[in-house]
């Protein structure tokens, strides 16, 4: 995502600099002032620092300064005939000693050729912030090195603004881990097996989002191993439980959702299972197999949103809400890890994002309220499955992309819990190569 204002005088204001300096080493290689030099060159010297002087007061005092700007955000690359999403931030009162404030007001964006000819154009809309957003198709014909150009009134004062667009295949949008992590990271206690109890092979946590937003619902999802088994979440200061997992025995992936309190959150986890049968009845019993406990990640001041499925079928509109005190906040979504569409959502109501409808892939969604920068957004990940794709095939498509997607990241950033399972593996393999040569003394 680029917030250029880029600008062609550059070049015209080195040629104008550097053409005196040129003239100025010329006349003094002459060696002295030139025949004639008499009183009326002095005069003009004494006369032209102080029409110079004159000339800076009346800039200084002119009343017609620039009072508004206007800054364009939109991608540097696109394909012929997508759609680009569009976002303007129009500042007004630059001259003002308390700063300038963003306002509203009409602004046209064109796309133009390099003939000045305008190829398409569109009217953005008063957006959040307050900011203006709306989007823009790229004629399917279009191709080569074209310009942005964003005009705006603000305070009886027009201002523009563009920035170049080249057409082509977009590029990738680097992802970059926040600058200021949770407070707390994801970390799971060992299980506690109770004896004569069966446990689930498997007890782990992961936190939609990637962390929980204090005061806000945060929603959690366990792996189960097996045997099936009842989860349970034990109530602690920091946690209030509002939705628990249904009380019947399950193996895989069960939902829940909890509310976190404070800067800190340590949850139990609990596996209801079966203790093994009594010799003598041969009956069984209902007993806490397992327990793990696990702290979860804590995101101070960090934006939380709400979405009412992760997977959904072609064409699909995404329905979401952003959470919190503000009334509103901007969703940005991202195809592929390029830069999709984005829109204004409202606070605290499910409702479909106004873009155009997603066709099947893996999108990506971020909910911030800060106009200016997704350092705080809240992200989730949905997925747009084709016309007849079954769950199982949607599981190995995720499944894949995790993979693929891990691999290219440096080994100290691939996730801890899978780094984990390797060293048990190597270890238990270890182990077991050494068995024979045990037994064989």
């Amino acid at each position: 995502m680029d917030r250029d204002r880029d600008s062609d005088d550059d070049g015209a204001q080195h040629a104008l600099t550097e053409e005196p300096e040129n003239a100025a080493r010329s006349h003094r290689s002459l060696g002295g002032p030139p025949s004639g030099f008499g009183w009326l060159q002095i005069v003009m010297r004494l006369i032209a620092p102080a029409a110079a002087a004159l000339a800076l007061v009346s800039v200084i005092t002119n009343d017609t300064r620039l009072d508004a700007d206007l800054a364009l955000v939109a991608p540097g690359r696109a394909e012929p005939g997508s759609e680009i999403p569009l976002r303007a931030l129009i500042y007004s009162g630059l001259n003002k000693p308390e700063g300038p404030a963003l306002i509203h007001a009409g602004t046209r964006v064109e796309l133009k050729a390099g003939d000045h000819k305008t190829l398409a154009q569109t009217v953005l809309r008063p957006g959040h912030g307050p900011s203006l957003e709306g989007a823009l198709r790229i004629p399917s014909h279009a191709s080569g090195a074209l310009t942005l150009r964003a005009y705006a009134w603000a305070a009886n004062e027009r201002v523009e603004v563009e920035r170049p667009l080249i057409i082509g295949a977009p590029i990738a949008v680097a992802r970059a881990p926040r600058a200021l992590g949770p407070l707390q990271q994801l970390a799971h206690g060992p299980i506690r097996t109770r004896p004569g109890a069966i446990a689930p092979s498997a007890l782990t946590v992961r936190v939609a989002g990637g962390a929980c937003v204090p005061e806000e619902p945060c929603e959690l999802f366990v792996h189960i191993g097996t045997p099936a088994a009842v989860i349970e979440i034990a109530a602690t200061p920091s946690i209030t439980v509002e939705q628990a997992p249904a009380r019947e025995p399950s193996s895989g992936v069960v939902g829940l959702r909890i509310r976190t309190h404070g800067p800190e959150a340590d949850l139990e986890l609990r596996a209801i299972g079966e203790r093994a049968a009594d010799a003598a009845t041969g009956a069984a019993s209902a007993v806490i197999a397992a327990s793990r406990a696990v702290r979860l990640p804590i995101a101070l001041g960090a934006d939380a949103m709400q979405l009412e499925h992760a997977v959904l079928s072609a064409p699909a509109v995404p329905k979401l809400a952003m959470l919190g005190s503000s009334a509103s906040g901007i969703a940005d979504v991202f195809a592929d890890d390029r830069w999709r569409s984005s829109a204004t959502q409202r606070a605290g109501v499910l409702a479909p994002l106004r873009i155009a409808a997603l066709e099947p892939g893996l999108y990506r969604v971020q909910m911030r309220r800060d106009p200016f920068e997704s350092e705080s957004a809240a992200v989730r990940t949905l997925y747009v499955r084709r016309p007849g794709e079954s769950d199982g095939a949607v599981l190995r498509e995720l499944a894949q992309r995790v993979v693929a997607h891990e691999r290219t990241l440096p080994p100290d950033q691939r996730d801890a819990q899978r780094r984990q399972c390797r060293q048990r593996e190597l270890v238990r393999a270890h182990d077991d190569r050494r068995l024979p040569a045990r037994r064989a003394r």
